[in-house]
């Protein structure tokens, strides 16, 4: 069953048998789920908002409220923490194995501190009953809901409670004593994993856990926790090794459920995220594009404009600037129509692009039938080639204007300033460029004009 809310995501957490919190890196407890392993008796109030070592779970010993604060400092710090620890719930200690680790994003900062506690208390115990009295643990395993197991030093079998006969549908567990444990019917992979926690355990003489998938005798699949706890004699030699195993196939389903509701909300924030690129990306033509010729519009010459002063006055360069207009384009608009008028403007404003050599250049629609372009690095006699080009070219468009002065056809005025890095201001540079279209439309249009050097 795939999860679909945020109440079955809070749901599932609150009836794991981990206990799972997350801080910030100032240790401040911000989430944690109900796990009845751990917060028996207490309401979020108690715990979220407050520093995570100040819970009551710790209050009982100054020594380990000041462990846990390091702790936290530590992981704050790239550190990760893991060990098994006494708490206090509903006045009661418990055993808990402990872990808490730094979370990093994807630039490498650490976000936030995860922290886990799972119960071991009852491993404790059977642990410490076993030591003690042999007769009375036996009496207490067979009745425990824990799969327990003892191996001797050739990791042969010689007990195994009645819940771990139970849960791997063993009909005689009499058949599997005094024969190799791993059982040959769990899969190879837990059988080298387990093998090599059993010889861990020889040779440290210290505890080992294990987390691994196993299968019972009617091939059903079964997750187990399982703690190798190493049993000294008198002379500290290695006597046997206990295995105590505990059922967390539910658990594991649970984190299944939860992988694969991050999956598809990994997928979601995904497509998300292209759907609002591809909408910036779209507003960000729509704000920056003239609608009818298809060409940036004044706001981004305006931008562009500051961006090439800043070049040329950095690598001492001219910047040159063209002031187009169309001719008696009124009068073509009041003849042919608007529409007509629409589509002449889209083919002058290609053509002025299509002119353009280089990617530096850059041309965008001023207002009306007026154009501009930017000429980077290029000096007075450079631009004017450019735009008696760009002139000569929609001039080739053979668009026909029979109301027009100087031609049958549509034909274009052209204004030309050019500044040295020391003199380059934006003002004067349009106004420049203004003047000298102004000097090419008195001089009988379809013409280019060269500022004066005296404006």
């Amino acid at each position: 069953m795939t999860l679909k809310s945020s109440l079955d995501l809070h749901h599932l957490l609150d009836n794991m048998q981990t206990f799972v919190s997350i801080l910030d890196t100032a240790g401040i407890l911000i989430f944690a789920n109900q796990s009845p392993t751990i917060q028996t008796g207490l309401i979020e109030s108690d715990i979220i908002g407050k520093a995570f070592w100040e819970s009551s779970w710790f209050q009982y010993d100054s020594n380990l409220i000041n462990l846990i604060k390091q702790d936290c400092e530590a992981c704050a710090l790239g550190s990760s923490v893991k060990r098994e620890i006494q708490i206090s719930v509903n006045n009661e200690l418990v055993w808990i194995d402990f872990s808490m680790q730094a979370s990093i994003d994807n630039t490498g900062e650490i976000t936030q501190l995860v922290v886990e506690a799972r119960q071991i208390t009852q491993q404790k115990q059977t642990a410490a009953l076993l030591n003690d009295s042999e007769r009375k643990s036996h009496a207490w395993l067979e009745n425990s809901p824990i799969c327990t197991k003892i191996v001797d030093l050739n990791f042969n079998l010689r007990y195994m409670s009645s819940a771990g006969v139970k849960s791997l549908k063993i009909k005689d567990i009499n058949t599997f004593y005094n024969k190799p444990y791993p059982f040959e019917f769990y899969p190879s992979n837990f059988k080298q994993k387990m093998l090599v926690c059993l010889n861990q355990v020889i040779n440290t003489k210290t505890i080992t856990k294990l987390e691994a998938q196993v299968i019972d005798l009617n091939s059903n699949e079964i997750w187990f926790h399982s703690t190798l706890v190493p049993v000294l004699n008198k002379m500290n030699d290695l006597d046997y090794i206990i295995i105590v195993s505990i059922d967390i196939s539910e658990q594991k389903n649970a984190e299944q459920e939860l992988k694969q509701l991050n999956k598809e909300l990994e997928a979601r924030v995904i497509q998300r995220t292209k759907q609002l690129e591809l909408a910036n990306q779209q507003l960000k033509y729509i704000s920056e594009t003239d609608p009818l010729t298809k060409i940036a519009n004044r706001r981004v010459y305006e931008r562009k404009l500051l961006e090439n002063i800043a070049l040329a006055k950095r690598a001492q360069q001219y910047l040159s600037l063209l002031m187009i207009d169309i001719d008696h384009f009124k009068e073509y608009n009041d003849h042919y129509g608007h529409d007509v008028g629409d589509i002449a403007l889209s083919k002058v404003a290609k053509t002025i692009e299509s002119s353009l050599s280089r990617e530096v250049d850059f041309t965008a629609r001023f207002g009306g039938e007026e154009f501009v372009v930017l000429l980077p690095s290029t000096n007075e006699q450079g631009a004017f080639e450019v735009a008696e080009t760009i002139r000569n070219n929609v001039q080739d468009l053979l668009i026909k204007h029979e109301f027009s002065s100087c031609l049958n056809i549509l034909t274009i005025s052209i204004g030309i300033a050019s500044l040295k890095a020391e003199e380059i201001n934006g003002d004067l540079l349009l106004k420049k460029a203004d003047t000298a279209l102004y000097q090419a439309k008195n001089g009988g249009r379809n013409l280019c004009h060269k500022a004066s050097k005296s404006l």
